[in-house]
């Protein structure tokens, strides 16, 4: 199925079962082991523990990546989790299946990576430019690949988690950056399905919740909201009905609706997980999703009437996956601060409207406590970092109805639905109450307050939706989509939330007989973007057809013969403090391949990135305009001051040179270097480093 590939396909799987195994000491921990864990739990929290104290080894000056600490790391934690191996034969079997069933979805989304795995679109060279960064460094934070001599000032472990998984397995980061694209879609599936798994834990009925949990898996990996059947199905049909010609239709406009149609000042971004998976980027959002997930998880564990200990290890718990989550997506620190807020206020008032002040008091006792876990975990990280947002903004522009209401208008029926089931089990003339004696017969305390957890889920994604419409983080998206980032943010964590939701309707509360019908057609809906995502990405975003394998370079032999070995030149030969001069391209481009796929800084990369990311465009723009003048100058002693002060190991001359500079005076750059890459399509110049005599290869 995989080829040439499946031996680093088999080594990944392994990793990925060993780091299971390695997180299962904090799942008992956190957990009731007797009851079994979650699916995907174990495996989150042993890759973001594992990759977490990686990580704070770098900060104190140990190389993080390095393969002797990545390997050390992952050997004593299995030794350490030998005591928690399933117990009986049963347990093993279960622990055996669900390894299977993770490692087919791994397979399913791998196999369908190999069919577009080039990395030089949309911002995949800043993603994997961030990977490669952290794999080069010699501590945290990592240098900038897109300017030099400064560290990263973005969000950048989750690249480092990612980079703990490669740096493990030893396969080359190209293919490791398109495994871990498979890996963050087989954990979304896999941590969904345990999530309501244990919503639905009280289900008598065990075979209906894990249909419930595997249509929410589905929808979390390949579903979509209401465009898809209502644009790429309803319409063209009532076109043809009609003798009309049919609109054509293209997955990510379910992405790219909202404003998009009226003035670009209002253009917004809805984005959810399976659009995700499908372009590959290895943005921060999709990175975090797996903590996300176990996040809830951790919640709806709060629920189970857990004892004072046990309660303190999830908030514990909690608070680390927060600490992390604020390093790797920061928008979700306080999404999932107000959802444990709402848990703990729900977990405390013990089934007593009465008792909302000890709800409160107890609420606001954990989240501070979480905050303080979380915040010294990431307290390196944000030490060394400068904030990019520039404070709240209110909203000047509103979506027009119609266009909420097909965006988002399965997660507010779905919420609905919810909110119908548990009414109709509420006690006569009274407000639904946790744990109330009416319904204790057939829904236990902490039963019916799962419920009501699941129906806060749809009002706060109901929430998130709307904050949009009244304020948003100011950033440099001004003023052309100025709500889109903060519209994003929120959507995705508001979808995540609504597909909860719909799989606990499907086999959740004993509520009207329509609810649960209603609920299947909504999830149904959801699924009818499949067939556009699946199909359309393969065969109109792949350069070329067929399946290419798990190659993420291969569009350099396409595109410019030569440059892959000068990115294995550049790679190998360049020293700590060294850099690569490239074109200084635009962001969205393909400029500046070299630095991002080598992780090697250059003095200047992708421009508006550099913009975001430092508060401004000088520190960029004055860089850029120095590598125009090295490339295009007259001026021999200009240009070689400039080359040392950037300490210029190697000059690039290709294709991309030629296109962002009119006069390239190749034969000025070589004649203080010589080439070591000679092809018609680019040349690799390495100058001889200050302090050596001849040009000898090193």
């Amino acid at each position: 199925m995989l080829g040439r590939d499946a031996g680093a396909w088999m080594v990944w799987w392994a990793a990925w079962t060993a780091l299971g195994l390695a997180g299962r000491p904090l799942a008992a921990w956190v957990w009731d082991r007797e009851s079994g864990f979650p699916p995907a739990l174990p495996r989150i929290l042993g890759w973001a523990s594992l990759g977490l104290i990686a990580w704070l080894a770098g900060t104190m000056g140990v190389r993080p990546l390095s393969p002797w600490l990545v390997t050390g790391l992952t050997l004593a934690a299995l030794g350490l989790a030998a005591p928690f191996r399933p117990r009986d034969r049963p347990a093993w079997r279960g622990w055996g299946w669900g390894e299977v069933a993770f490692g087919g979805l791994l397979l399913a989304a791998t196999w369908y990576r190999t069919w577009v795995p080039d990395l030089n679109t949309l911002e995949k060279f800043m993603d994997f430019g961030l990977l490669n960064a952290c794999l080069r460094a010699p501590a945290y934070p990592p240098e900038d690949m897109w300017l030099s001599g400064h560290p990263v000032n973005y969000y950048y472990v989750g690249q480092h988690l990612a980079g703990f998984v490669v740096r493990l397995t030893r396969v080359r980061p190209d293919a490791g950056y398109l495994l871990m694209m498979a890996t963050l879609a087989a954990l979304a599936m896999e941590g969904m399905f345990g999530l309501v798994r244990t919503c639905l834990a009280r289900n008598p009925d065990a075979r209906r919740a894990r249909v419930a949990a595997a249509a929410a898996a589905a929808v979390i990996g390949v579903g979509g909201n209401l465009h898809a059947p209502l644009a790429g199905v309803l319409r063209p049909g009532a076109a043809r009905l009609t003798g009309q010609e049919a609109p054509g239709y293209w997955f990510p406009e379910a992405t790219r609706y909202i404003g998009w149609r009226a003035d670009p000042a209002q253009e917004t971004i809805h984005e959810f997980p399976a659009y995700s998976f499908a372009v590959g980027d290895l943005h921060a959002h999709v990175l975090a999703l797996p903590l996300a997930l176990a996040q809830l998880i951790v919640l709806f564990g709060f629920l189970r009437a857990p004892g004072p200990r046990r309660r303190l290890r999830m908030t514990l718990t909690f608070g680390a996956l927060l600490g992390v989550q604020s390093m790797t997506s920061t928008w979700d620190v306080p999404i999932y601060l107000a959802a444990l807020l709402s848990i703990l206020a729900l977990e405390g008032m013990r089934g007593e409207l009465a008792g909302w002040k000890r709800g409160l008091g107890r609420a606001l006792l954990g989240a501070g406590l979480a905050v303080g876990v979380g915040t010294m975990v990431s307290l390196p990280f944000h030490r060394a970092f400068e904030p990019i947002g520039e404070g709240l903004r209110r909203s000047e522009q509103v979506s027009p109805p119609a266009d909420l209401a097909l965006i988002w208008g399965h997660g507010l029926i779905l919420t609905a639905l919810a909110a119908a089931a548990l009414w109709r089990r509420r006690p006569s003339g009274a407000t639904p109450v946790p744990g109330s004696a009416h319904d204790a017969a057939e829904a236990p305390a902490d039963a019916w307050r799962t419920d009501l957890a699941v129906l806060i889920l749809g009002i706060g994604a109901a929430g998130l939706v709307l904050v949009p419409e009244l304020a948003y983080l100011r950033d440099i998206y001004l003023p052309a989509a100025a709500r889109a980032n903060t519209m994003f943010k929120l959507g995705y964590q508001a979808f995540v939330w609504w597909v909860v939701v719909g799989g606990w309707l499907v086999a959740g509360p004993s509520g009207p007989r329509w609810v649960r019908p209603a609920a299947w057609t909504v999830l149904a809906c959801q699924l009818v973007y499949a067939p556009f995502l699946l199909v359309q990405s393969v065969t109109r975003l792949a350069p070329t057809p067929g399946r290419q394998g798990l190659d993420g370079l291969r569009f350099l032999d396409r595109d410019e013969p030569g440059a892959r070995e000068a990115v294995a030149i550049v790679g190998a030969r360049t020293r700590p403090g060294e850099t690569v001069l490239e074109a200084a391209g635009d962001s969205y481009t393909q400029k500046n391949r070299i630095s991002a796929i080598t992780g090697v800084p250059c003095p200047a990369g992708w421009y508006v990135h550099q913009w975001l990311w430092r508060g401004g465009h000088e520190p960029v723009a004055s860089r850029a305009a120095a590598v125009r003048e090295i490339y295009t100058t007259d001026d021999d002693e200009a240009r070689e001051a400039w080359l040392d002060a950037f300490r210029v190991r190697f000059i690039v001359v290709g294709r991309r040179e030629w296109e962002r500079y009119d006069a390239v005076r190749e034969d000025r750059l070589a004649a203080g270097a010589r080439p070591v890459v000679d092809t018609p399509w680019l040349r690799l110049y390495e100058r001889r480093p200050p302090g050596e005599d001849d040009g000898s290869p090193r």
